[in-house]
């Protein structure tokens, strides 16, 4: 380690002598050159790597550049984005050698040359700090020192690089020299003393590298070539030096090279690690002085909001010519002298930096606006008169330009005021909409986002800042209310905070009464569900959920019993309720009620929103923060300042963008972006207010104050908008909730017809003065801004009909060319994709997007034209919607005032239209008359008849392409044949034969690592984390293909937890690998994260298998398949042997317990496994439904064919119902008494039959017996049920005992590699790239809350192109790092990852097909041995998808590759599993372990060799892929069933970049 002390006065020197160059500019062709240094390295490498393949020794310091090129390209990456952000705002040197460069790059440069590039964190900040103490850098200066420690670094790993090919062709040209000195001492002096003098002619003077190379050359040759040394020493003897002198010249010099790459390839990593967040403001100056805030937020503040306010800081000191230390200082003088206002606002430096006292500080600091910028703070004082007036002239300018183009074409017959009038009308609104997306698009353009500060909150949200999540939704079946409560659920695990609590608020629907039959049942179930809820997770806390339900009143003006003023009411009373009134229709309130008075603020979502990880604390933070606090007007009747109501970002779920062609194309893009940011919304940005939508957080207090009296009864239905108008809505661009889209057509237009309604609804508060809730008139609060919002909304209702308008008159009646009017009304359609083109160009120009690809772009304007294709298409139906919602809406509003809260749910919406075509036939007619109508008239017109009949025609079967579009679209899955489902079956029965062979006693039911086969080495008796999470799910597994029955499920289970219990752990980890004998661990101990989290990952898994367990039939189809496979691979190579009643059963929709129990006493004795299977069947038959042989032959008296017993016979018809078809055991819990209430109702009516004693006994007798049975089976489901509950008990307290904090690096925010025990420490290497199997530790990690969900995004994602393909980059290009998730996550369409699986896949292929093998390369065992003759074991990769060089070196194919990807390509896997077949991969247990076909390793005249071995975890994962595929994705969709996994499933949707 350097000298600190010389360190430091180097840094003190360096400042003394710094001269700064003023307003100098700095250009980017000239530095960093950032380019030019990535083209000169990959030039180098190239030649490096291709000296590797030519099998040509290479120096040290070369390794250190081959094994991490892919780590400083990634690095190069990083900076190229950087630099495009721009340095040229950096003071620069005026003289000095960095003349005209960065100051800070000049620094850098010092201490990378003063510590030879060994940095440390503790090496950079005492240098800057003792820098700083004698000239303070600029916060841009700080923030980027980072970048240009690595722009030097990179440099000079560029600078040795040049210096090692230099030395490598000069040790490559001394070996040419060398070989024909030697080729010419084997021929004659003669000839050698010709190459001799021909040799010093060509090369004067022998550097060290080139004399190492031929001494090393002549060395290796031996004795013969003494005389070639004596020559070599004479030679560097008229040098003045000797070979031993030169020899040792060049081992210091290449291992100078050497320790100088390898400190700046470690300083690289150190600085990609760390976190410069932290030592930044622990360094900068500016931050020291902030944090003097009086008010005391500024340090409470998250770090993205601080470093907006020394953005603002910097911005300041640049317009003052003067030093952001003085203007830091001045923002705090300003605060101090706030201290005697009694608003917090003035105490607080954020007040003056970005708030509202910005003009006072901007004085302080001498600043006076000039020109452009007087202009623009003009501009901002009148914004909304700017805003408008621009709008209005935009708009009259278009129509300008129309009119006149119609005085010009019109005649005598058609001209006059009234048709320009008409004209006037008509194009008013199309023109409106291009004026307003012009000037919308240039303020996206010209001003930047918005941002609201926020509180980080970082130890928890405080009792003052207590926050309950509430659903307001109508509550329509029990089957709803559990979705519900089970959404709750998952907002609650995503979100999991003190002082945050989760609430449903429900209604009924409306009803023509008071109660409805299952009302009670609804509320019953919400109850019991809530108070399960806080059993589960309110070890500590009973406050965490609530349910509170509103009894129907009736209301006159709709007719009907209804929740008072719908969701609008149920937030009003909600309020009300928390304020203590106890005169609310809340009848029911379930909860820790005591805590409702604490509550601050209120998130309010809809029934289909998501609460993505964190997003409920970063909104109460941004909500508390002294800036953003509301400040009502004196009336106390709106809000003036701070916000009242705060609304995130709204995006789009993956699955609800994904469910139909409609829904993808206008949902817009989707999934998840990993770089939030604040975005840009026109009403934030220049006015600091947004449009509230419905979801978002309220002040509790403001908005009773504010909104409590203000709307009247019956009045409105979209109440959002009208709300955060009172209360101020501010827009949050940098949080984002999830919301669901209308799948098809019809949804999406009736909730646009609903919301049009709710839009027009609000005409009254365009007036001066406007009702209260008592129905007194009072001044209108709404500003003119409030008021546009309004009557934008309405004006976009209007934008179709006028469209449809246009079109006819434009054929018809108005003058000019007919493709002038339909040009005009594509370029209204169009306008937005103009604009986004436009904006893209920009981007370009601004260089922020250089990388865009031109098939993105394509996909892009695709996307755009399908909307405008579609739109056009809807134009009539859209038309009519919105005319019908306009008139409606008037009439009831001016006259009827009835029905004014009209509404069904969008849940609803979606479930009562069936989607069928003949129903959008009969939905949309109104566009069908519209069209004939449209062509009748043009035709009486005399109009352009062609294209109104195209026109028509498009519109006549607008419904037809609105169901096609609106289909659900299913992820096509091709079909694998019949026999190719066969052979899968039967590799799937083998792979599972290893499990049910080696999970025994003498292993003590753990899964063994492997079985050797050849040679014979037998069980390896060793197992890992893995290889046990992988055994206890196959066994589910087992269970899902039929190979064992219910019991024996449990009963394996339970043995396998018997023995790890017993097992040593650390931090409730496992180690890495146990004997499966002894139950010791193996030496070294160590705990690997990837192990740890596979097992966690499946222990989940595992629990909600088991609870599936109870609610699947006891007898399915699949145990009838499942017995199959085992008889086929008894009788092997006698396919259709099988016993015909197997065929029978399989036939049948629903099969009876009494069919399965003939077919399993018809089966033969065969002996083996068969007969295993059928026992473990007939068990759960014998154990948990004893009454099937009763049933199976009832007194000949209950048959409906006896008149005599008829009542008594279909009583017994109706039990016998609920006792064979479809009997689950969780559905004979529930109705025990319900099945004995039916056998009640059997014995009464046989006693009315009136029949003979001795046959009324007969059937009584029997019917006692089957009681027995019934009474029975109930102790023994009773019993199962525990013991499935208490196995349960044990996986949550073995995955919550499972610590990854302590696997968890959190400066560099990434997982190491494991922990080892014996020396106390966690490895030095991580996981830190996405395409890695490491990614399910990651996920379940932050699924428990151990890590943060930031880590998820540290994780690197190198991209790499395939055809026209993009995939993450693994390391090791393998099928386990990609696909081995995939077994248990799922992939969700046009995300990141889905299209990384199937980029994967093809390149797999296209590499197998380049080296002229089977596909399917993964890190396996391959055919060479240690001592013990155990194959060996190695990642072997697809050299396009890993990182790791050398992958070509290797060709081994292993099976489980394949058989992984029928998840992904299922027709391509199963003919590649069928060719392997054909190379004889078929073993008793499944497919062996690989194929190896390396040259070097294989014996003679031998072209492959099979490794005839069998690998738990491979096997495992081969058995879980078959299953997933015979079973639609059974694993995934059990894993995404967990309430923890739901919370954390948005991390699976990154969108691709």
């Amino acid at each position: 380690m350097p000298n600190l002390d010389e360190l430091k006065k180097l840094a003190k020197n360096l400042a003394n002598n710094h001269d700064v160059l003023e307003d100098g500019k700095l250009s980017k062709s000239y530095f960093p050159n950032i380019e030019e240094d990535n083209q000169l390295l990959i030039k180098n490498y190239k030649t490096i790597y291709e000296q590797v393949k030519a099998k040509e020794r290479v120096v040290p310091a070369a390794e250190w550049l081959l094994d991490n090129f892919y780590m400083i390209e990634e690095q190069i990456k990083e900076l190229q984005h950087g630099i495009a952000k721009g340095f040229k705002d950096l003071p620069m040197l005026k003289s000095d050698s960095f003349k005209g460069l960065p100051r800070v790059y000049a620094i850098a440069e010092e201490l990378i040359s003063y510590t030879n590039a060994d940095l440390s964190e503790e090496i950079i900040t005492s240098f800057l700090r003792e820098y700083q103490s004698i000239t303070p850098l600029k916060c841009a200066e700080l923030w980027v020192f980072p970048f240009m420690l690595k722009i030097a670094l990179i440099k000079r790993v560029n600078r040795i690089a040049m210096r090692i090919v230099d030395s490598q062709k000069q040790k490559l040209e001394a070996r040419k020299w060398a070989d024909r000195f030697i080729s010419c001492l084997e021929e004659s002096t003669n000839s050698l003393h010709n190459a001799i003098t021909e040799h010093d002619r060509n090369i004067k003077l022998l550097t060290s590298s080139y004399a190492e190379g031929l001494f090393q050359h002549f060395k290796d040759y031996g004795s013969e070539a003494a005389s070639l040394i004596a020559w070599l020493e004479g030679r560097l003897a008229l040098q003045g030096t000797n070979v031993e002198q030169i020899v040792q010249a060049e081992q210091q010099q290449q291992l100078s090279y050497q320790v100088s790459i390898g400190n700046a390839i470690t300083s690289l990593r150190f600085l990609s690690g760390i976190k410069w967040e932290d030592v930044f403001e622990e360094l900068s100056l500016v931050e020291q002085i902030l944090r003097e805030d009086p008010e005391g937020s500024y340090t409470k503040m998250e770090f993205a909001s601080r470093d907006y306010y020394r953005h603002q800081v910097e911005i300041l000191a640049k317009e003052a010519k003067t030093s952001e230390i003085f203007v830091a200082h001045k923002a705090v003088e300003c605060a101090k002298e706030g201290l005697e206002n009694s608003d917090p606002r003035y105490s607080h430096i954020g007040y003056y930096l970005i708030g509202a006292g910005r003009e006072q500080l901007e004085e302080r600091l001498g600043i006076k606006k000039r020109g452009l910028k007087k202009l623009g703070r003009n501009i901002k004082k009148n914004i909304s008169a700017f805003y408008l007036a621009s709008i209005a002239f935009v708009t009259f300018s278009i129509l300008a330009f129309i009119l006149y183009y119609v005085y010009q074409w019109s005649d005598a017959k058609w001209s006059g005021i009234f048709m320009l009038a008409l004209v006037a009308v008509t194009v008013l609104i199309p023109a409106s909409n291009l004026a307003l997306g012009l000037i919308n698009w240039l303020v996206s353009q010209i001003c930047r986002p918005c941002y609201l500060p926020k509180l980080e909150l970082k130890d928890g949200i405080p009792e003052k800042y207590r926050t309950m999540v509430v659903i307001p939704t109508l509550l329509s079946s029990e089957k709803r209310v559990e979705e519900l409560i089970e959404q709750m659920e998952v907002f609650y695990l995503a979100n999991q905070e003190k002082n945050l609590h989760f609430a449903l608020v429900g209604d009924f629907k409306d009803s023509k009464r008071r109660k409805e039959a299952d009302d009670e049942n609804i509320v019953q179930t919400a109850i019991k569900a809530i108070q399960e809820l806080n059993e589960r997770y309110g070890r500590e806390r009973k406050d965490i959920f609530f349910f509170f339900h509103r009894h129907r009143q009736w209301n006159a003006s709709q007719s009907s019993w209804m929740g008072w003023e719908r969701k609008r009411g149920a937030l009003v009373e909600f309020n009300r309720l928390l304020r203590g009134d106890k005169n609310t229709s809340f009848s029911i309130q379930v909860g820790e009620l005591d805590i409702l008075d604490k509550i601050k603020y209120v998130i309010t979502l809809d029934a289909d929103t998501q609460l993505p990880r964190d997003a409920a604390k970063r909104l109460i933070g941004t909500m508390a923060h002294p800036l953003n606090r509301p400040i009502l007007n004196e009336a106390k009747t709106k809000v003036i300042d701070g916000y009242g109501l705060l609304q995130p970002r709204i995006g789009i779920s993956v699955d609800s963008a994904s469910r139909s062609y409609f829904s993808l194309t206008f949902s817009g893009q989707t999934g998840v972006d990993p770089y939030t940011t604040a975005v840009s919304d026109v009403y934030q940005d220049l006015f600091c207010e947004g449009i509230f939508t419905g979801k978002g957080i309220y002040d509790v207090d403001i908005f009773n104050q504010v909104l409590g009296n203000a709307i009247p009864e019956n009045t409105v239905l979209s109440h959002d908008l009208l709300e955060g108008s009172y209360v101020r809505a501010g827009l949050v661009t940098d949080i984002e909730l999830i919301d669901g889209y209308p799948s098809n057509y019809m949804s999406y237009s009736m909730r646009l017809h609903r919301w049009v309604r709710g839009d027009w609804q609000l005409i009254p508060w365009l007036f001066s003065h406007v009702k209260n809730a008592q129905g007194d008139w009072g001044e209108n609060p709404l500003d003119k801004i409030a008021k546009w919002k309004i009557i934008d909304n309405m004006r976009r209702s209007l934008l179709h009909p006028t469209l449809f308008l246009l079109l006819l008159f434009g054929l018809s009646i108005f003058p000019g060319s007919s493709l002038f009017w339909i040009g005009f009304v594509l370029l209204v359609l169009a306008f937005p994709l103009i604009t986004d083109l436009a904006g893209m160009a920009l981007a370009r120009w601004r260089n922020k997007s250089k990388n865009q690809r031109l098939s993105d772009l394509l996909f892009e304007i695709r996307t755009f034209m399908s909307q405008i294709g579609l739109t056009f298409v809807f134009l009539a139906h859209q038309a009519y919607m919105m005319t019908d919602a306009v008139i409606r809406t008037i009439a009831r509003v001016f006259y009827t005032r009835r029905n004014m809260l009209e509404w069904v749910t969008a849940a609803d919406a979606e479930r009562r239209f069936k989607g069928s075509l003949a129903d959008f036939w009969r939905k949309m007619w109104p566009a069908m008359a519209i069209s004939i109508a449209f062509f009748a008239w043009i035709s009486v017109f005399n109009g352009d008849i062609w294209l109104a009949l195209l026109i028509s025609i498009i519109w006549l079967i607008s419904p037809w392409i609105a169901y096609k579009s609106s289909k659900a679209q299913q992820k096509k899955v091709p079909d694998l044949t019949p026999e190719q489902i066969y052979k899968l079956r039967l590799i799937g029965r083998k792979t599972w034969k290893y499990f049910d062979d080696f999970i025994t006693a003498e292993n003590n039911w753990l899964p063994p690592d492997n079985f050797q086969v050849d040679p014979p080495v037998g069980v390896a008796h060793r197992t890992s984390p893995t290889n046990i999470g992988i055994g206890l799910v196959s066994i589910l597994g087992a269970r899902d293909m039929g190979y064992i029955g219910t019991i024996e499920t449990i009963d394996r289970l339970e043995k396998i937890f018997h023995t790890l219990d017993k097992l040593e752990k650390w931090e409730g980890h496992f180690y890495n690998w146990y004997d499966t004998r002894t139950l010791k661990p193996l030496k070294p101990k160590y705990v690997s994260s990837v192990d740890s989290g596979n097992l966690a990952c499946y222990l989940v898994l595992l629990k909600q298998g088991i609870k599936e367990l109870v609610e699947r039939p006891l007898v399915g189809r699949e145990l009838v398949l499942g017995l199959q496979d085992t008889i086929r691979l008894t009788k092997a190579d006698s396919k259709g042997d099988e016993p015909a009643i197997l065929n029978m059963l399989l036939s049948s929709e629903n099969i009876t317990l009494t069919e399965w129990r003939m077919a399993l006493n018809s089966i033969d004795p065969m002996g083996g496994e068969v007969d295993k299977q059928i026992l473990s069947f007939k068990r759960d038959l014998d154990e948990l439904v004893p009454w099937v042989d009763l049933i199976l032959d009832p007194p000949k008296a209950i048959s409906l064919e006896n008149d005599a017993f008829r009542e008594t016979a279909e009583k017994y018809s109706q039990l016998l119902g609920k006792l064979n078809s479809s009997v689950t055991l969780k559905g004979i819990m529930n109705n025990y008494e319900e099945i004995l209430d039916s056998l009640s109702e059997v014995m009464s009516s046989l006693r009315r039959a009136g029949q003979k004693q001795s046959v009324i006994r007969e059937v009584q007798n029997w019917l006692r017996q089957l009681e027995l049975s019934l009474g029975k089976a109930y102790v023994s489901i009773k019993k199962f049920y525990q013991r499935c509950s208490k196995l349960a008990d044990r996986i949550e307290n073995m995955v919550q005992e499972m610590d990854f904090k302590a696997l968890y690096d959190e400066n560099m925010e990434l997982f190491s590699i494991g922990y080892d025990v014996e020396s106390g420490e966690l490895s030095k290497s991580y996981y830190d790239l996405l395409a890695s199997e490491a990614r399910q530790t990651s996920f379940i990690a932050i699924a428990k809350g151990d890590v943060p969900q930031k880590h998820w995004f540290q994780l690197g994602s190198p991209l790499t192109l395939i055809g026209d393909l993009r995939g993450l980059l693994s390391w090791s290009g393998t099928m386990f790092e990609y696909l081995m998730p995939l077994l248990i996550m799922r992939s969700y369409n046009n995300t990141l990852l889905d299209e990384t699986y199937h980029t994967v896949v093809e390149a797999q292929k296209q590499y197998g097909e380049q080296r002229r093998v089977p596909w399917g390369v993964s890190e396996s065992a391959f055919y060479a041995f240690d001592l013990h003759l155990n194959y060996q074991y190695k990642a072997f990769g697809v050299p396009q998808m890993g990182l790791k060089r050398g992958l070509v070196n290797d060709i081994v194919i292993t099976p489980y590759a394949s058989v992984m990807a029928l998840m992904v390509d299922p027709v391509a896997a199963m003919e590649n599993i069928e060719r392997l077949l054909s190379e004889g991969m078929d073993g008793e247990y499944g497919l062996y372990e690989a194929i190896d076909y390396t040259p070097e390793r294989l014996p003679h005249k031998k072209k492959s060799m099979v490794v005839k071995n069998f690998m738990a975890h491979h096997q495992g994962m081969s058995f879980l892929a078959i299953n997933n595929y015979l079973n639609n994705n059974i694993m995934q969709r059990r894993f995404h069933a967990i309430p923890m996994v739901k919370a954390t499933e948005l991390l699976l949707q990154e969108r691709i970049p």
